[in-house]
């Protein structure tokens, strides 16, 4: 039974079919989730932490805050759709990486349903083992639902019974 389960939306976009599952596992078991959403900038060199322009880390601070209540906000709309309960989890240190951000919360649950596109992108790559290994909790990796399917019957294929395109499976 997975009871608490959180979703991690800090890679950009909302993983619809993440949101899904996650929501689908939680009523299944009259569950939770916690959706964590967090905003991180990357700075390529520490080196550069040496100086800032004045006013340069405030800047930057005011705009990922701005980025993250509006992030959060959308992710509450969508998960009000739901027929489980929820919560919205901010992490307001735009620094920390998305493991850093994703792994103290991870330890408190059951499960962790994680967003992927197809094929997982290095960063995706780096936030599932980080999540597995640091945090000790399961991690479900849900890809993104192709906009179409990729082999099924188009309207000039034949009508027989279990006709599908070349390339599908069938010479």
């Amino acid at each position: 039974m997975y009871k608490d389960i959180l979703l991690p939306i800090v890679l950009g976009e909302i993983p619809e079919s993440a949101v899904r599952l996650a929501c689908a596992l939680a009523a299944a078991d009259q569950g939770h989730v916690t959706a964590l959403v967090a905003v991180s900038l990357f700075v390529p060199s520490t080196a550069t932490w040496a100086y800032f322009p004045a006013g340069t880390y405030e800047t930057m601070d005011e705009a990922a805050q701005a980025a993250l209540r509006q992030q959060m906000r959308h992710v509450e709309q969508r998960l009000q759709q739901e027929a489980v309960t929820h919560e919205v989890r901010g992490c307001p240190e735009f620094w920390l990486t998305p493991s850093e951000a994703g792994i103290p919360q991870a330890r408190y649950m059951d499960l962790v349903v994680l967003g992927v596109d197809q094929p997982l992108h290095d960063a995706q790559r780096k936030l599932f083992a980080d999540l597995l290994i640091a945090s000790g909790r399961p991690v479900l990796l849900v890809p993104a639902a192709p906009a179409t399917p990729a082999c099924s019957p188009s309207a000039s294929s034949p009508p027989a019974r279990g006709s599908m395109p070349r390339g599908c499976g069938r010479g």
